[in-house]
């Protein structure tokens, strides 16, 4: 029996993309917002809210653990680049089972999902690696989306812990591929349309 949450047979147990494109916005990734919030946050009880948000976050990370267990698994990247997608795929299992315990330990649910990929995108260095900055860059995006939809204290420092590792990935893939790996003075976050429209291309049914 495939425990929920974790990856079976190419999928994960968890999200559809029906319920993914239904979720609430991520909420954001902020430190100072952890000082700010304190005092609302430390008494709030965990919601539907919470859930919701930590469901949306799930099923980018399991998008972008998927992504690189596959990348690897086909030999899209080799040397330096394979020194450093190999530890960013460990970050991204671990920031799965962080997560699910978390909705787990909330009562939520988790469901199932699956995901596609444009033809090709395993077959050369090149395209893996950029469709890999995009995604992290997406990620990032996402997770400052909506930070005031956070009513839990543990929601925010799990969001805000994951959130400044995948601005790592992004800035290291950047400078792998000789892009600006330093982008803007301040994160942006992106609004739950925008990050649907660019994910799904990667989405399963």
């Amino acid at each position: 029996m495939t425990e929920p949450g974790r990856r079976h047979n190419g999928g994960w147990t968890g999200l559809t993309r029906r319920r993914f494109i239904g979720h609430a916005s991520i909420g954001g990734a902020l430190i100072a917002a952890s000082t700010r919030f304190g005092p609302m946050l430390a008494t709030a009880a965990p919601g539907e809210d919470d859930v919701s948000i930590l469901n949306y976050v799930l099923t980018l990370e399991r998008l972008e653990a998927d992504f690189y267990s596959r990348g690897v698994e086909a030999g899209a990247v080799q040397g330096k680049a394979l020194a450093l997608v190999e530890p960013i795929l460990k970050h991204e299992e671990d920031h799965v089972a962080s997560i699910s315990d978390l909705i787990e330990e909330f009562g939520g649910e988790l469901e199932d999902d699956s995901f596609d990929y444009p033809s090709g995108i395993f077959d050369s260095e090149d395209r893996f690696l950029e469709a890999a900055l995009e995604l992290e860059e997406l990620g990032v995006g996402a997770y400052h989306g909506q930070l005031k939809k956070i009513s839990e204290r543990r929601t925010l420092e799990t969001l805000v812990a994951i959130a400044a590792i995948e601005s790592r990935h992004a800035s290291a893939l950047a400078a792998l591929q000789n892009a600006d790996s330093l982008p803007a003075p301040l994160e942006r976050g992106r609004p739950r349309s925008a990050v649907l429209k660019q994910a799904q291309p990667f989405l399963g049914a």
